[in-house]
């Protein structure tokens, strides 16, 4: 169980169903039926996924669409 804190609304108890991460950047609070549910909008930084270069491979998609543009 945690709180949220909203100037208009006050301090709300409100279950995480996981941790934030990032910067809040933008709060949706939202009523579906009986049930309320805040969204957070965050901003944070992707790290790039470590690649084995010995397993990569790479396709050149010009290639297929212009063997398809000439042939028909």
């Amino acid at each position: 169980m945690g709180k949220l804190y909203n100037k208009k609304l006050g301090e709300i108890d409100i279950l995480l169903h996981r941790p934030l991460e990032g910067t809040i950047k933008q709060l949706i609070i939202k009523r579906q039926g009986k049930k309320w549910y805040a969204i957070f909008c965050v901003e944070r930084q992707a790290l790039p996924p470590s690649i084995d270069t010995n397993r990569a491979i790479g396709i050149d998609l010009d290639l297929i669409s212009m063997r398809f543009f000439l042939m028909g």
